[in-house]
């Protein structure tokens, strides 16, 4: 009786380890492909991160040149706006006057 018990226990592991012959097969090839996916990764980021760096150090540049460019210009736009300041309250104070005077001549004041 033991004898059989044996046999059955044998064939039961057999049937499973040919059972898990392939899918161990099949998980070292994953494995396999995981690896050599990492390893492009790897170089791929690199050379991505080697650009990104390039592409901020223009952009850098760019934003100093800006920014002078920027300084240069700000004076002129301080003078516009003191101007059109200017030029807006001489507007408003002739439209008084001219209210004044209509005020004036309605009351007969002169």
């Amino acid at each position: 009786m033991a004898e059989i018990a044996f046999l059955i226990i044998a064939i039961a592991l057999a049937a499973f380890l040919i059972a898990l012959i392939p899918t161990l097969l099949r998980t070292r090839h994953v494995v396999k492909e995981v690896e050599e996916t990492v390893a492009v990764l790897r170089t791929d980021i690199n050379v991505t991160l080697h650009q990104t760096n390039e592409i901020l150090a223009k952009a850098n540049v760019l934003v100093e040149d800006v920014n002078e460019k920027v300084q240069t210009i700000d004076p002129l736009f301080v003078a516009v706006a003191e101007l059109s300041e200017s030029d807006w309250s001489s507007d408003v104070c002739s439209s008084d006057l001219s209210r004044c005077e209509s005020k004036c001549s309605r009351s007969k004041c002169r």
